[in-house]
C-alpha cells in the first residue's frame, strides 16, 4: 500500500530485500499494520489530502476526538515507520507527531481496556478442573466425547498461558517438538520466537509441573491414541484470536469471568504469583521470558506492595 506524499520519496530496495524486510515482524503484528493503514487510506481518500506531517497530526487529533485510546493513535505511527523501512515511501512523521502523541497520552490516560486482571494459581487449578463440563448451548447441550475433545484442548490453553507464560500468538505457534518431558513429571517448553526474539537468537525455555504438565500430557495421549501426531503439529492448532476467546470461554464457564480477563492474564498471574511466593524478580523473567525485569515489576507491583517493607516490619 502506498500513500501521496509531498516529501521526496528514497531509493527503493530491491524486491527480495523488501520480502525479507517483511519478514521481520510478526505475521499477527503485520496484520494489525496493514488494518491501520487501509483506515488511514480510506481518510486520506476521503478528505481528498496527501500525507504530510500536518495531515498525519489532523489524523491523529481525529482518531483521538473519536475516543481511540493512546495505544490505537499510536499504531498508526508504528505502521508508517515499518512502512517506510521496507518501501520507496518517505516517512510521514516529525516532530509534530510525536507531540500530538503525547498530548494524546496525557489527555487520554484513563482510555482503552488498560491491564488484563491477574489469573491467579488458584484460579488456574479451579479452571483445569472444569474444563471438561459438558456445556448447553442455545440449540443444544455438549456430548460428553465434545466436551472432553474441546475441554483438553482448553486445559493446555490454560496451562501455557499461565505457568509457561506464553502469550497467544506463542501458544499459537507451539509444536509438539517443543515440548520435552523432565525430571518429576514436568514439562520443558521451547519457545523458538516470541515478541521480543523474533529472529529465534535467543534460548527461551519454560517449565509447566502439576496440573499444567499433565494437561498437556493428556492432550498429547489422545492425539497418539486417536489421530495421528507428528512432532511438527500444533500443539492447539488455533490463532491468536480463538485461544483468547477460548480461554476467556472456560473462565466463564468456570464463574471467573471478568471484561479484563484475557489470554495475557496468565502472564500478569505469574509475575504476580511468583512475587508474592518470595522469587526474586530476575528469576521471575527468567521462568516467564521477560527480557527486561520492568515489566515483571510493572506487572508485580500490587504483590511486591503487599510483601514489602511495610509487611515485613509492622
Amino acid at each position: 500500500m502506498t500513500f501521496p506524499t509531498t516529501t521526496p520519496k528514497p531509493v527503493p530496495l530491491p524486491a527480495r530485500a523488501t520480502k525479507l524486510a517483511r519478514s521481520s515482524i510478526a505475521p499477527s503484528t503485520k496484520r494489525v499494520y496493514e488494518s491501520a493503514l487501509r483506515k488511514l487510506q480510506n481518510w486520506l481518500t476521503e478528505h481528498q489530502a496527501q500525507l504530510d506531517y500536518p495531515t498525519l497530526a489532523t489524523y491523529l487529533a481525529d482518531l483521538f476526538d473519536q475516543g481511540r485510546s493512546p495505544a490505537t493513535c499510536s499504531l498508526i505511527v508504528a505502521a508508517l515507520e515499518y512502512q517506510a523501512k521496507i518501501s520507496a515511501q518517505a516517512s510521514p512523521i516529525g516532530r509534530a507527531t510525536k507531540s500530538v502523541l503525547a498530548g494524546i497520552s496525557r489527555e487520554g490516560k484513563e482510555r482503552g481496556r488498560g491491564q488484563s486482571d491477574a489469573l491467579t494459581y488458584e484460579n488456574v487449578i479451579k479452571v483445569l478442573s472444569t474444563c471438561t463440563r459438558q456445556r448447553t448451548h442455545a440449540k443444544k447441550k455438549e456430548s460428553f466425547i465434545g466436551a472432553y475433545r474441546r475441554g483438553i484442548v482448553d486445559k493446555a490453553i490454560v496451562a501455557l498461558a499461565f505457568m509457561a507464560s506464553l502469550r497467544r500468538s506463542e501458544i499459537s505457534a507451539l509444536e509438539w517438538r517443543d515440548t520435552t518431558p523432565g525430571e518429576d513429571g514436568n514439562l520443558l517448553i521451547q519457545v523458538r520466537q516470541s515478541k521480543t526474539n523474533q529472529e529465534g537468537k535467543e534460548q527461551d525455555y519454560r517449565l509447566l509441573t502439576g496440573e499444567c504438565a499433565s494437561a498437556l500430557d493428556e492432550l498429547r495421549e489422545f492425539r497418539e491414541t486417536f489421530e495421528w501426531l507428528n512432532e511438527t503439529d500444533k500443539v492447539i492448532g488455533l490463532n491468536g484470536q480463538n485461544i483468547n476467546r477460548r480461554l476467556q470461554a472456560v473462565c466463564r464457564a468456570a464463574g471467573l469471568w471478568t471484561k479484563k480477563l484475557t489470554s495475557h492474564s496468565g502472564r500478569i498471574g505469574l509475575a504476580s504469583e511468583l512475587t508474592q511466593r518470595g522469587a526474586e524478580i530476575t528469576e521471575t523473567a527468567l521462568a516467564g521470558g521477560w527480557k527486561s525485569t520492568a515489566m515483571v515489576i510493572h506487572y508485580s507491583r500490587k504483590a511486591q506492595v503487599q510483601r514489602g517493607a511495610v509487611a515485613r516490619y509492622f
